[in-house]
């Protein structure tokens, strides 16, 4: 009765503190906010202490604090416990029961103020990488290195151009040739048509129009 008592005065504990480092991170105040996840870690390794007894549920409080304070001596104590780890996989690690209740929220906030990339499901060399990568690196976001070609241009100068007035080769649109208009014979008079519409399509030809709507129509040969 009394471990549940310590583990629910955790919880609302470092609820609150996560709440709070969270408002801070918003309101961009990171001097307070480097003291907040310090004061945290080290509530996170108290909470590691309380729950011993079930080593998975300890690891994950351990790796939480370093993750908010990454140490030496943190990494360290993860390295330990990996140790440990490979040494009960095929041994039974309930907890203890006057928690069980308590699980949902002990893994809420356990995980949410840790970096995802650092995780126990992870292969140890991988979960030690991140750990080396994070005590180096701290909350500095990772940089790659960028990498430029340098290219010898000269060696394109004799190539025959692709494009043609910036349109590529092969997507040319085809030039529309219009059809010679035949002569018309000696002595043949143009057909005329006067039309009045007021709207529809009007198909003509030389010798009649056609109106979708009441039109005049007169044609002349």
């Amino acid at each position: 009765m009394q471990e549940t008592t310590n583990v629910e005065v955790f919880i609302k504990r470092l609820t609150t503190e996560i709440n709070k480092m969270n408002d801070l991170k918003l309101q961009g105040h990171e001097p307070a906010l480097r003291s907040a996840k310090k004061h945290s870690a080290a509530g996170y390794l108290e909470l590691a202490g309380v729950l011993s007894p079930c080593y998975k549920s300890s690891r994950e409080c351990v790796l939480t604090a370093f993750s908010l304070n990454p140490t030496a001596g943190g990494l360290h104590k993860i390295e330990q416990l990996a140790k440990k780890s490979d040494m009960m996989k095929n041994e039974n690690d309930a907890p203890p029961l006057d928690i069980q209740d308590l699980l949902d929220d002990l893994n809420i906030i356990v995980k949410a103020p840790r970096k995802r990339f650092l995780n126990w499901q992870l292969e140890w060399p991988d979960l030690k990488k991140h750990c080396e990568e994070h005590l180096t690196r701290g909350d500095q976001p990772a940089v790659k290195e960028l990498k430029y070609l340098e290219l010898d241009y000269t060696q394109f100068k004799n190539m025959a151009p692709e494009e043609e007035n910036g349109i590529e080769k092969g997507y040319e649109i085809p030039e529309v040739r219009k059809k010679p208009q035949r002569k018309r014979k000696a002595g043949q008079k143009k057909n005329e048509a006067n039309t009045t519409t007021t709207s529809g399509v009007i198909i003509s030809d030389t010798t009649a129009i056609i109106t979708t709507t009441t039109s005049a129509i007169t044609t002349t040969t």
